[in-house]
């Protein structure tokens, strides 16, 4: 993907009503690798290798692929079943090992987590090009992306945290602008973020309307996902720690 493509596809993220364009881009990236590995993967001898070495998907990801290969509309459910016995296979493999002599290695290559998952690994390539990217119109004089993402909604705290990480450990010398810039704009829409909340908790009052509480109840989704991101949520700060 060229940086044009990039931004553009940040630019649009910035501009939406989401509380995190990363959260926003990481949710198109998953989307579209669990519908591509069921529509052109699921059957392919490779992509099943990679999958019977890693001991199938992480817990989050074989949930999501079960959802979406288990729809009526879906006809995919023969293909994951057939890894799924495949893994199972690997696995039978794995505990005759383990009755000749067992190490930590070995129990270890029984669970797959987020760092063996294939979806977790295309997942954090993307969002790592995404951040970095971030932090370059962070550090940058371009007034107009500048300003596409002073004026966008921020980053939830886990991305945000992120981001500052790796504008920390950044070569530019320009990597503290980004800092402040960071700084700034999270700070802008947790404030927004709050009178919102304050908003909502007084019109909890009986002397309003249901249609006035409704008006604010928004809120709440809102905060939760500034606070605690997309639901499942791997931030780049935990895999740069593990990894």
């Amino acid at each position: 993907m060229n940086q044009d493509t990039v931004y553009l596809k940040i630019k649009r993220a910035a501009e939406s009503d989401k509380e995190c364009c990363l959260c926003l881009l990481e949710d198109e990236i998953e989307r579209r690798y669990i519908d591509t590995y069921l529509l052109e993967l699921v059957m392919d001898p490779t992509s099943r290798q990679k999958i019977i070495e890693s001991r199938g998907f992480c817990n989050d990801h074989y949930y999501k692929m079960l959802i979406a290969a288990t729809k009526p509309e879906s006809p995919d459910g023969h293909g994951i079943a057939l890894i799924n016995r495949s893994v199972i296979d690997a696995l039978i493999q794995d505990l005759q090992k383990l009755k000749r002599n067992r190490n930590a290695d070995q129990l270890y290559k029984l669970v797959a987590d987020e760092n063996k998952c294939p979806a977790c690994i295309h997942l954090s390539e993307f969002s790592k090009m995404y951040a970095e990217e971030i932090i370059k119109i962070l550090s940058s004089n371009n007034e107009e992306s500048l300003a596409v993402l002073n004026e966008s909604k921020g980053f939830c705290v886990p991305h945000f945290v992120s981001l500052l990480c790796i504008a920390e450990g950044a070569a530019s010398t320009d990597s503290q602008k980004a800092v402040k810039a960071l700084i700034e704009i999270e700070e802008k829409n947790l404030r927004r973020l709050s009178s919102q909340l304050i908003e909502y908790v007084r019109k909890q009052s009986y002397e309003f309307s249901e249609k006035e509480r409704k008006a604010v109840s928004g809120a709440m989704l809102r905060s939760l996902e500034k606070i605690a991101g997309r639901r499942g949520i791997k931030p780049l700060i935990d895999r740069k720690r593990k990894g």
